[in-house]
């Protein structure tokens, strides 16, 4: 993902982390 580091990250890593 490339230009949607942010909502990437948070998509792909944990999204329940806010």
């Amino acid at each position: 993902m490339v230009g949607s580091t942010k909502v990437a990250r948070r998509i792909s890593r944990k999204p329940r982390r806010r």
